[in-house]
């Protein structure tokens, strides 16, 4: 691959070039440190820690999921939430089902999404159930063309022990453990493959 010279000229003299790919997946990582380490803390949110072990086992588990709602290798998975613990389940168990995380501000509303889902051609989304309606909303607008299948959901507290629920400060607790509903996904006729 030939490179521009232009481009180069303004590279931080600090940095290399070219960068070397890693000989090892995200997910032989987690593995790795699941080995060495299970019980050492992986993620800790709000005083609830989760180790690698727990961390390989519920991606593990989301991946089966996921392949069993039809995923497969190079599929797109949305993935719509804040920051918390499930983000980073999400983008593991989408790595172990060798499918490509589709990262997507949560801050968006149903219009901004429907690019994303069409654009993506993503049938599989995961998000927290804050959230859900809005992508739910934005799936079911959707008049031809890509739409969401599926949406798999999670509450904030589902992370959570009951202890490390009372722990969660006060002005947070009311936001982390509301359950919210399921919002439904719009069925489509399916056509049969010709």
């Amino acid at each position: 691959m030939q490179r521009d010279k232009r481009s180069l000229t303004a590279w931080p003299k600090r940095l290399p070039a070219a960068v070397e790919p890693p000989a090892t997946s995200l997910w032989d990582n987690l593995a790795v440190n699941a080995r060495r380490y299970p019980d050492r803390t992986a993620l800790a949110f709000l005083g609830g820690n989760i180790s690698y072990q727990q961390l390989k086992q519920t991606s593990e588990r989301l991946a089966g999921r996921l392949h069993a709602l039809g995923v497969r290798r190079g599929d797109r998975v949305l993935v719509v939430m804040q920051n918390c613990p499930q983000l980073v389940i999400a983008h593991f168990a989408i790595a172990r089902a060798n499918a490509v995380v589709v990262p997507v501000n949560p801050m968006n509303r149903a219009e901004e999404l429907r690019h994303y889902i069409t654009d993506a051609q993503a049938k599989v989304a995961i998000t927290t159930a804050d959230l859900a309606g809005e992508l739910a909303a934005a799936s079911n607008g959707i008049e031809s063309g890509s739409h969401l299948e599926h949406l798999i959901l999670s509450h904030f507290a589902d992370v959570f022990s009951e202890d490390e629920q009372l722990a969660i400060p006060q002005g947070w607790r009311d936001w982390l453990t509301a359950r919210h509903p399921s919002p439904n996904l719009a069925s489509r006729q399916r056509r049969p493959m010709a």
